[in-house]
């Protein structure tokens, strides 16, 4: 099983990540990516190769970087049930050209869909205060990381490929509030699921 959280930087995906996976028993993956970069260079070094990576202003390059991280990704989710920090939907966000679309459409097709994508959305003075107050240098500050139009793409992403997904505005919730949301939807999911079979 796979549960994708996204979202972008300031909306809490990482630690409401952590907590959905380790209250479902399941593994956590920090980022797809990170099963690409060396793994004796732990976290250090896969920053260094993302900085590398997105300094690229080609976007299906980039793309095709990280999409080699998501396809890794789905051939462990075969065998574990896994919890991701992002995935496909927001490396098209990031990524998406509108010219590179056919990409995302093998990409999909290889990887298969997550189980659940839940989107996490808060506004963007919200999420530019989290990041302050967890690291006032943090360089996301200084990106353009602050605009709803990229959320817009994440919900026509799923939306066009019919993946099943749980939108949150997390704006005015605790984590406690958003992984409760989380478990909610996806124990009433399986047992809909489980119904049908």
């Amino acid at each position: 099983m796979h549960i994708a959280i996204e979202g972008f930087d300031g909306v809490g995906k990482s630690t409401t990540a952590q907590e959905v996976a380790r209250r479902l028993g399941f593994q956590y993956v920090e980022k797809p990516l990170s099963m690409v970069t060396d793994p004796e260079g732990g976290h250090q070094e896969y920053l260094r190769f993302t900085r590398y990576i997105n300094q690229h202003t080609d976007l299906a390059f980039r793309a095709m970087i990280y999409g080699a991280g998501t396809y890794l990704l789905s051939q462990r989710a075969k065998t574990e049930n896994i919890v991701t920090d992002r995935h496909l939907c927001s490396m098209f966000a990031i990524n998406a050209t509108g010219e590179n679309d056919a990409f995302f459409d093998y990409l999909v097709t290889a990887t298969g869909k997550p189980d659940l994508t839940v989107i996490l959305f808060a506004e963007a003075a919200t999420r530019r205060q989290r990041i302050i107050k967890r690291d006032p240098n943090d360089p996301d500050l200084r990106d353009k990381v602050f605009s709803d139009d990229a959320y817009n793409k994440m919900r026509r992403f799923v939306e066009r490929y019919q993946m099943p997904y749980l939108w949150i505005d997390s704006t005015h919730m605790g984590l406690g509030e958003v992984v409760d949301a989380i478990l909610h939807h996806w124990t009433q999911s399986r047992k809909a699921s489980q119904c049908l079979d």
